[in-house]
């Protein structure tokens, strides 16, 4: 009598082909945060497990989740404790979204009193008034009187 676990094996060895499995394996490499929540980019990343049905310690998916996050909520991941996924997920959502409120502050409060943009920064100012004539139309008299 077979058991589930082993009737999956069979079905997958037999109608699912290999070239499958390394695109997942590539896919799972390659996974990274992007532009998506921390919560998407965790139900990805869990699927992508699921479905390459790879059994893996908790710690190597936590260094997977961790390597794949982006940078500025990875580095104040990696200062604290975690002792397993679900606690380090629920920590990289609280980080998502302080970093998220801090960009966004500073995007609203930006009143330009400190920044300064240099897109001028190469044209030259001119001191004569735009109606006045560079060039001189001067012109010396002879010293002579024209007859």
């Amino acid at each position: 009598m077979f058991s589930w676990d082993d009737f999956k094996e069979c079905m997958r060895a037999r109608f699912v082909p290999p070239q499958y499995r390394k695109k997942l394996l590539l896919k799972l490499q390659r996974l990274h945060q992007g532009t998506q929540s921390v919560d998407a980019y965790f139900k990805e990343l869990e699927t992508l497990l699921a479905n390459i049905n790879m059994h893996e310690s908790e710690e190597s998916k936590m260094a997977c989740f961790v390597s794949g996050l982006k940078r500025d909520i990875q580095d104040v991941v990696e200062l604290y404790e975690y002792t397993s996924l679900e606690k380090l997920v629920h920590l990289a959502i609280k980080v998502e979204s302080q970093v998220s409120k801090k960009n966004s502050f500073k995007s609203s409060h930006n009143d330009g009193f400190y920044h300064t943009s240099w897109t001028n920064k190469h044209k030259t100012l001119s001191i004569f008034p735009s109606n006045f004539k560079k060039e001189s139309t001067y012109k010396p008299r002879d010293s002579k009187p024209s007859p």
